[in-house]
């Protein structure tokens, strides 16, 4: 029995304190996470402030909601009839209602594309955070002016590509005037695999892009991006322009067209060899790279298995090796110091073990060398174009021409010698005449030539900042301009195979691999980020050799 009483006497204690604590809870209001939130309150000061034949604008205050959760959203409709919360969801709702503003703002809106002289009705509702929907605000009645004449906006002259990929399409254009209301109301791209015929038909027939911008103020720059397109297909695009009325829609405006892109490949670095010093120039002899290294002269690496690569034997240089070139087994070596720079040729028979041949000296930086079977050929930063002759065992200067600029690298074809001269361009001249005179043939380029390659019957002229440049080349050595692509950084070296240019792209671009199946349209497939500035590149037809700066030798991999 004890026990029973201790229980009966714990049971009265908690009975009374339960109801001391429901005493002094009254009165006082005790908040529970269920209890609902209020709806926000309804506006009560919509107005219309400016109607045309087809616009209507709308004014209010932002509201404030008394349980601070702030307003999401607005919604806003109209009818000819009355308009009240019985037919509020059988009502006409607009689009492009504003984002709400702070508490006690002023808001407007534009509600475009509505009948001629017509008396409409406006009401609006907010939506807090919640999703809790106010009641309907004070009903706004507008009458639109008389049925004018339809004033259509102007067709759209300016639709252009901005970018294209394998699988999008990004266009810009400038924003039209509209009649009335002074902007167009909305716009209606479209596309399709074919020119698009100004028939009923057509426009129907084309692919609705969506979804587009709002229009903004006439000389805005619009700006869309259309997605879900196929790899390597034509595209044809189509936009038009809508008015105060829904039935005021410009003609077509002009038709560009794309190709998009083929999927990406991918770049992998597959080994690296650290040179002494900066790697400035990397070239290939057979089974070799040779490194022109800033600080530790020319290393000559063994790459029979690119995987491994094994320097086997070293060049020492008394200035700072800048370049190498090959002909036949002989090594062309730049090297320069302030106040000194020189041509260095080396035997390369055996790679292994290079034996000093002759060596010239000059005050100015020599910036390339090239030699054809009767003469070696070099520039400089001087300007200075010089012909050595070959035909003994001693290089002798025979004949110098000043070029207009800043001659940087050289390449040949059928006899004649293209120079790339910075900004004058690409200078051609031919090679049989240099014995008497020079008749140079100047070619603009879009930016700073700085080296070239041939490759079939394509130029790539790396140009500096404006990435690279591809040019048809002729047995002749006539150039025509095919296009022009820009890379991430300095396009200062390229190499290139039937299909894909690589391109040594400085300090921004590091290694960049660009599709150039189609001369007309190139494009960048993949890249990789080099540690340092992507000097120069070569190409061995299946590995990539980056020079890469205090990264040494970078040796890659592409896959389509």
């Amino acid at each position: 029995m004890g026990g029973l009483k201790n229980i009966t006497a714990g049971w009265l204690l908690l009975l009374l304190i339960a109801a001391l604590v429901a005493v002094e809870g009254c009165g006082k209001k005790i908040s529970s996470p269920d209890q609902p939130i209020s709806p926000p309150p309804a506006i009560a000061d919509l107005q219309v402030i400016d109607t045309t034949a087809y616009s209507v604008t709308l004014c209010w205050t932002a509201p404030s909601p008394e349980d601070a959760k702030s307003i999401a959203k607005y919604d806003i409709r109209y009818l000819k009839t009355n308009l009240n919360e019985n037919n509020w969801e059988y009502s006409v709702e607009i689009s492009g209602e504003p984002f709400p503003k702070a508490a006690g703002a002023a808001e407007t809106c534009l509600v475009a594309r509505l009948p001629a002289a017509a008396e409409l009705n406006f009401g609006i509702k907010s939506q807090n955070e919640r999703g809790i929907w106010s009641p309907l605000s004070n009903i706004a009645t507008a009458k639109t002016r008389g049925n004018p004449t339809p004033k259509y906006p102007d067709a759209i002259g300016d639709l252009s590509i901005a970018e294209v990929t394998a699988h999008t399409a990004t266009l810009t254009w400038t924003a039209p005037r509209a009649e009335d209301s002074g902007r167009v109301t909305a716009y209606d791209l479209r596309y399709m695999g074919r020119m698009i015929m100004e028939e009923d038909i057509d426009w129907d027939r084309a692919i609705v892009a969506s979804p587009l911008p709002i229009p903004g103020p006439p000389g805005n720059r619009e700006r869309v991006v259309v997605m879900g397109l196929k790899p390597s297909m034509r595209y044809y695009f189509v936009l038009k322009s809508c008015g105060d009325s829904a039935n005021e829609w410009s003609g077509f405006s002009n038709q560009p067209s794309i190709r998009t892109h083929e999927d990406s490949g991918t770049v992998a670095l597959i080994s690296r060899y650290e040179t002494p010093g900066y790697a400035l120039h990397s070239a290939l002899y057979k089974n070799y790279c040779f490194i022109a290294d800033h600080i530790g002269g020319v290393k000559i690496i063994d790459i029979s298995n690119p995987y491994s690569p094994n320097s086997v034997c070293t060049i020492a240089t008394a200035e700072p090796a800048r370049k190498v070139r090959f002909h036949d087994n002989t090594a062309y070596i730049i090297t320069y110091k302030t106040g000194i720079s020189k041509l260095l040729l080396y035997d390369i028979s055996n790679p292994a073990d290079p034996v000093f041949i002759e060596q010239y000296a000059q005050e100015a930086p020599i910036q390339d060398v090239y030699t054809l079977p009767w003469n070696t050929y070099t520039v400089d930063n001087a300007g200075n174009f010089t012909l050595f002759d070959i035909s003994s065992d001693t290089l002798l200067p025979y004949a110098q021409y000043v070029m207009p600029d800043f001659p940087m690298g050289m390449t040949s074809i059928f006899g004649f010698l293209l120079i790339a001269d910075y900004s004058a361009g690409i200078v051609v001249v031919n090679a049989s005449e240099l014995w008497y005179q020079c008749n140079p043939i100047i070619y603009p380029t879009a930016g700073r030539a700085r080296s070239l390659l041939i490759y079939g019957s394509t130029l790539y002229v790396s140009e500096d900042e404006k990435g690279i440049e591809l040019m048809h080349i002729t047995d002749e050595a006539v150039l025509s301009q095919v296009s022009l692509i820009d890379t991430p950084g300095q396009a200062l070296d390229a190499t290139a195979n039937e299909n894909y240019a690589f391109v040594a792209d400085g300090a921004g671009g590091g290694l960049q691999v660009i599709n150039v199946k189609n001369k007309d349209d190139p494009y960048i497939v993949a890249g990789y980020a080099t540690p340092d500035i992507a000097q120069s590149v070569a190409y061995d037809g299946t590995f990539i050799y980056v020079a890469a700066g205090n990264g040494g030798l970078m040796i890659f991999n592409f896959t389509p």
